[in-house]
């Protein structure tokens, strides 16, 4: 401990040199750059894109595959489709009204006379006339369906058949409130058939029919002319022969898979566009579909429809004309930098669309220069190694003072340890003393020693750098030494 307590002989200088202060240091080993880079890629063999049609299903999505193609045309496609169907149907009900009779013409309703036939004659003196209903339950047929035909398909047996009176019989359209009611002629919608014995059908208006509800029907002689002979007739079969078509569609979509090679894009560099370009070459509606980053292996096979569940990056709603190229911008971390490069184009939207599309696209095997393109650019990125350290409170006493240390052998630790040791010996004025005092015995240079000199704002730890050592005239030693600042290693404190 050196201390301004009476022992100061000779002179005290302080030094403060703030030529060297360095309050922001910088050490670079390498500056940082890019490099650009792009590729066109296009598959290398026919197996790289193939499609594959699933089965026709009412759900939707589709699931199942059904038909794999690995030539062209190379086909996207949505299809709305409608089973149809033929059914043939017995009466849930049959049976005759009550029958007209009287001496008069037209003759009156019998209260109770039912007879087993369709009759209209006249025989001892008197009239009969007499008719039946067929009602069938459509039940089976589901509500929303279109009915394209209706047929009734029936045999007739004539018993008797006057040749001089009008020879025909309705089938007549009712409902369920009068086809119970007897009449003695058609009396609304209805058709007619030949009254002679045998086989035969008659078209019945499609509106007749009401899917899943009821059909009514009531039968007999046509025409309200007086008879002066017999008509007799039974049917022995009267059967609805329906085709319709069936109300919820089933959809049918076709996926395709395209596989693009390795681009052998560097580990450190950025990918910064990915372009899948597609050329048309025809097209119907208006096709929508989701580009998925495929994860089914290849080759694509029927399974690959089930199989694929890849994530989506890319939806496409509008495609260009037949001769265009389609453009779909991809995800640029989507891109396989050192692998392959495999999607999905996937026709199985979230809801099934309104109508049938198909887009077909130039292919390996057809394309030529027109086939599949992926169009990928990237920048090389060299990382600069480099650290900066600033000290604080220098610089909010001296300002920011600068410097920049470049040393290509350093490493990015290195870097950030070499910054903040420099900072630390470089941030504050370097200051040294002179002095002569006769309390330096057993001081060495490269001594640290404690200086206390409270008369002049002088305290601290510095390191001794010389020592002289001389004798005044009563023989009392006297030291002269300089000594310089002491600066802790920060690092190595740090570190160890």
């Amino acid at each position: 401990m050196i201390s301004g307590d009476g022992i100061l002989a000779g002179t005290l200088s302080i030094d403060n040199d703030g030529a060297g202060l360095a309050n922001s240091v910088t050490v670079l080993a390498q500056r940082g750059s890019t490099t650009p880079g792009n590729a066109t890629l296009t598959g290398t063999a026919s197996g790289d894109d193939a499609t594959v049609a699933g089965q026709p299903t009412t759900a939707w999505p589709p699931t199942q595959g059904l038909t794999l193609s690995n030539t062209s045309p190379f086909t996207v496609a949505y299809s709305r489709s409608y089973d149809t169907s033929t059914t043939t149907h017995s009466p849930s009900s049959s049976g005759y009204h009550l029958a007209y009779i009287g001496s008069s013409w037209p003759p009156p309703l019998h209260s109770s006379a039912v007879y087993q036939d369709l009759i209209k004659s006249y025989g001892g003196g008197l009239y009969f006339i007499s008719g039946g209903y067929y009602i069938f339950d459509l039940s089976s047929i589901p509500a929303g369906a279109t009915i394209t035909s209706a047929e009734i398909i029936y045999n007739l047996n004539v018993v008797r058949n006057d040749p001089y009176e009008p020879n025909s019989l309705y089938i007549e359209r009712a409902d369920q409130y009068n086809v119970y009611t007897p009449t003695q002629d058609a009396q609304g919608d209805y058709v007619s058939i030949p009254g002679t014995s045998g086989s035969g059908s008659a078209m019945l208006p499609a509106s007749w029919i009401t899917p899943n509800g009821m059909l009514y029907l009531r039968v007999g002689w046509l025409g309200m002319y007086q008879p002066v002979g017999n008509q007799n007739a039974t049917f022995s079969s009267f059967t609805l022969a329906l085709n319709w078509i069936h109300p919820t569609p089933k959809h049918q979509t076709t996926k395709g898979w395209i596989k693009f090679p390795n681009p052998n894009i560097p580990a450190n560099a950025t990918v910064q566009s990915a372009i899948l370009r597609l050329r048309i070459n025809q097209k119907s509606g208006n096709p929508e579909f989701i580009v998925r980053k495929s994860n089914v292996n290849w080759p694509i096979a029927v399974g690959s429809y089930a199989n694929e569940s890849g994530d989506q990056i890319a939806y496409v709603s509008s495609v260009p004309a037949a001769g265009n190229w389609l453009e779909i911008a991809l995800p640029p971390g989507s891109i396989e930098k050192s692998g392959e490069n495999k999607y999905c184009l996937d026709p199985n939207i979230s809801s099934p669309p309104p109508a049938s599309h198909y887009v077909q696209i130039a292919d390996y095997d057809s394309g030529g220069a027109n086939k599949p393109q992926l169009v990928i650019s990237w920048q090389t990125v060299v990382p600069a190694i480099e650290a900066t350290a600033q000290d604080a409170a220098s610089i909010a006493q001296y300002g920011l003072r600068r410097i920049m240390i470049f040393d290509p052998r350093l490493s990015q630790a290195e870097c950030e340890a070499m910054a903040a040791k420099e900072v630390a010996l470089r941030a504050w004025p370097a200051q040294s003393i002179r002095l002569s005092t006769l309390a330096g015995a057993g001081i060495s240079p490269g001594q640290l020693v404690s200086v206390l000199f409270d008369e002049v704002g002088l305290q601290g730890s510095y390191v001794v750098q010389d020592v002289s050592i001389g004798y005044d005239s009563a023989g009392n030693a006297k030291y002269d030494m300089t000594l310089d600042r002491f600066r802790p290693d920060l690092i190595r404190y740090l570190t160890e």
